[in-house]
């Protein structure tokens, strides 16, 4: 089993996709029909497979260069540290968006109220930077029954075939 913490730590992409196909988001993170958000989580953990695989391509692609005598100039390693840091930041970026997206459209459902940004709309903003961890877990808990269905790791909502949906 794969329990929430551990998704919402090493996974966010993968279960914020798991969140947004119970909520029928599409992987944009806007509301859809069944058709156009059928492929939501498959999206999300695609991309994080991309993601992880073009990462540690470029983080050892000096190495195996130098095994092979091909490599050795400095401003050829800091071109790839470059290249790495920029989609660092973009899935770091994409990652943020949609959990915000995602947590603002869960305080709209369940009518939430903001309750440390009152009437700014930026607590979703603030709680997907700084704290995303927490508020993947807290949301995939408000759309789950976790207590009577167990958590699985690679299915579209992140529960078990027959687990049904609360949201």
């Amino acid at each position: 089993m794969c329990g929430n913490p551990t998704k919402s730590l090493f996974f966010r992409i993968v279960l914020v996709g798991q969140v947004m196909h119970r909520l029928k988001l599409d992987w944009k993170g806007n509301e859809g029909s069944i058709a156009e958000t059928a492929g939501t989580f498959r999206i999300m953990f695609l991309a994080t497979i991309v993601y992880v695989s073009i990462d540690q391509f470029l983080k050892f692609l000096p190495f195996f260069a130098m095994l092979s005598g091909s490599y050795n100039d400095d401003e050829e390693y800091a071109t790839l540290a470059f290249v790495r840091g920029i989609i660092g930041i973009a899935y770091f970026i994409i990652t943020t968006v949609l959990v915000a997206k995602t947590r603002a459209h869960i305080r709209g459902k369940f009518s939430i109220p903001e309750k440390d940004c009152r009437g700014t709309g930026m607590e979703d903003c603030i709680c997907a930077l700084f704290c995303p961890c927490c508020t993947l877990a807290q949301m995939a808990r408000h759309t789950a029954d976790y207590e009577n269905y167990a958590s699985k790791c690679c299915s579209e909502t992140g529960l078990g075939p027959n687990a049904p949906s609360i949201v």
